[in-house]
């Protein structure tokens, strides 16, 4: 599972060029990899979907319509994750939403209230006692 969102991710973040040939695809895989976030897997297949989703969101941001909210559910899925108790999650969430929010401003107003929670769990990270998790914090929100 890990290698399979690894490879989405590369496979789909390079090809963030062509998403409007991909729609379908693409939104099938933000699905799957949120539900990855969310579920009971291991700590590296999270962080591996955590990665995939920053490459594929990042990349992605304005060349293709989300018409389902999946957007909105990956990046409420990625802020949940900057609260795990695994610090590689932490990181890879903070990398994976700066990747987002640092393109992705002409489509907030499409997110509803995602983003807003998003910037408040990595102003909340800035306070962690662990200096990745506040540099990681930092660097996303620019």
């Amino acid at each position: 599972r890990a290698s399979a969102a690894s490879a989405l991710g590369h496979i789909l973040g390079e090809a963030s060029g062509n998403f409007h040939d991909l729609g379908s695809v693409t939104m099938e895989a933000v699905a799957a990899l949120t539900n990855a976030l969310s579920s009971n897997n291991h700590e590296i297949v999270k962080e591996s979907a955590t990665w995939a989703l920053g490459e594929i969101l990042g990349k992605a941001s304005g060349n293709f319509r989300d018409p389902g909210n999946l957007t909105a559910k990956a990046v409420a899925g990625l802020t949940k994750n900057l609260m795990s108790s695994k610090e590689s999650i932490r990181l890879s969430a903070a990398w994976a939403l700066g990747e987002f929010l640092g393109k992705a401003s002409g489509i907030f107003h499409d997110l509803g209230n995602a983003v807003a929670e998003a910037v408040a769990g990595l102003t909340e990270n800035l306070l962690s006692s662990k200096e990745p998790v506040r540099m990681s914090a930092a660097w996303a929100l620019g």
